[in-house]
């Protein structure tokens, strides 16, 4: 899935906490959400699942789209 578009994800946007995570949900709080795995528009350093970067959820471009699951 990295490279297609980037990933808006349900996590809130902050710090990470100190020690080892595993399956980190994200921020307790806050405003923004969580964006991962590049787009067709980027660079392929930004092309993985590993860097994560701040998105408005009130905004939205082309780069940017969601996964559908089934819980």
């Amino acid at each position: 899935m990295s490279g297609n578009v980037w990933e808006w994800c349900w996590d809130l946007h902050g710090s990470y906490p100190a020690g080892t995570q595993t399956d980190y949900r994200g921020s307790a709080s806050g405003t923004f959400r969580v964006k991962h795995g590049g787009s067709w528009q980027d660079v392929a350093f930004y092309c993985t699942v590993a860097l994560r970067f701040i998105v408005d959820p009130s905004g939205g471009d082309s780069s940017i789209g969601f996964r559908v699951v089934r819980p």
